[in-house]
């Protein structure tokens, strides 16, 4: 049970980049990078235990060779556990936040935000179809449009 929890903490070790060690504590980095693979270390090292054994001994039974090589795959285990843990605890710092979270948008004339585009529940006609162009702000009147103005140019 141990060895696959160890499995699964390293490869989200190693695809996150980080690992928490406590609520207010994580390693980030290279030795996060580190920590994953010393936990994924025990599954290759425990065939080539198992493959090594074979080769020394063939012919023999194979539960024979399970009980050789159940107190040396134990053992890569918890050493592998324990060096995650040792330098995880060692190289662990203050939690840092990823991202600053983003202010809501505020409307000069309504007290709450504005809401986001893509929110599910706001309807696609509250937001226009393109983005403003600079001169659209300008006091120029506008002329008049016309059946002409849809053609193509």
């Amino acid at each position: 049970m141990c060895d696959i929890l160890m499995l699964i903490v390293g490869i989200i070790t190693l695809i996150r980049g980080r690992l928490p060690v406590t609520r207010t504590r994580e390693v980030r980095g290279p030795m996060a990078y580190v920590i994953g693979v010393i936990l994924l270390a025990p599954f290759p090292l425990a065939f080539a235990v198992g493959v090594a054994l074979a080769a020394a001994n063939p012919g023999q039974d194979p539960q024979g060779l399970t009980k050789q090589a159940q107190p040396i795959v134990l053992g890569i285990v918890a050493g592998a556990l324990v060096l995650g843990l040792v330098l995880a605890f060692a190289s662990a710092k203050p939690k840092v936040e990823d991202r600053p979270r983003r202010l809501p948008d505020y409307d000069d004339y309504e007290d709450e935000p504005l809401p986001r585009r893509g929110d599910w529940f706001h309807d696609a006609g509250d937001f226009p179809r393109r983005r403003p162009a600079p001169d659209d702000y300008d006091d120029r009147p506008r002329r008049p449009r016309d059946d002409l103005d849809d053609r193509a140019r």
